[in-house]
């Protein structure tokens, strides 16, 4: 018998730890690849992914019965995303005599564009 996501939205309401890690096993890779394209490393990613359930699960009351599981999921991913990049703006400036200059993030290296490279390919690939 297959789940519905109104069923995992009311045991995760219920506080049904179960249902946590059912979410997690749904819903985890959706996640983490829509915070890749949004710019966040591999590294960011994953715990960016981790700060979406912790949120989730401290919030799951005010999911409401007529919205989508997913699509609040999403919602909180781009609010933590959005989250990240204001705390990273003022940590890529760069002062010189009063101007202020945006420095490269550290993050972007080769290996870290073939990761990216090869994270499209596997999305661009059909299951």
């Amino acid at each position: 018998m297959e789940k519905t996501p109104n069923s995992l939205a009311d045991r995760l309401r219920a506080g049904n730890r179960a249902a946590a890690a059912e979410l997690v096993d749904v819903y985890y890779q959706q996640l983490y690849l829509y915070l890749r394209r949004l710019g966040h490393s591999t590294t960011v990613s994953e715990d960016l992914t981790q700060q979406c359930f912790i949120k989730a699960w401290q919030n799951i009351g005010q999911l409401r019965s007529d919205k989508s599981l997913g699509a609040w999921l999403f919602r909180i991913a781009g609010n933590v995303s959005n989250q990240y990049w204001r705390g990273r703006k003022s940590e890529n400036k760069l002062s010189i005599e009063g101007d202020e200059i945006d420095t490269p993030d550290s993050n972007e290296a080769g290996l870290d564009k073939t990761e990216r490279r090869n994270d499209f390919e596997r999305i661009k690939t059909p299951l």
